[in-house]
């Protein structure tokens, strides 16, 4: 996806209050990398993931924060976030 300059990563751009997202201590500017366990490389990744399976059964949740990578348990199903695509060199840290 870097090389045909398409994004490859999912950024949240926003948490509302309330929000699952917000109860999981979900920040702005999280990168979202693995819903569970699968790779989420773009918007529609993350939204067809939240989808699949069992509604409300426990999934991890892997996010990237300030370099470091950290897993929360949330039950499946939307996060309540505002994502936005983002492009970065892979192995590089998210600008």
């Amino acid at each position: 996806l870097w090389g045909a300059s398409e994004p490859n990563r999912v950024q949240v751009r926003d948490v509302p209050p309330g929000s699952t997202a917000a109860s999981l201590e979900i920040r702005r500017s999280d990168v979202i990398l693995r819903y569970g366990g699968e790779r989420v490389f773009g918007v529609d990744d993350l939204r067809t993931l939240t989808a699949q399976g069992t509604m409300g059964e426990p999934v991890q949740v892997e996010i990237l924060r300030d370099g470091q990578t950290r897993t929360v348990e949330a039950p499946r199903g939307p996060l309540g976030v505002q994502i936005q695509p983002l492009g970065a060199q892979p192995g590089t840290e998210v600008p």
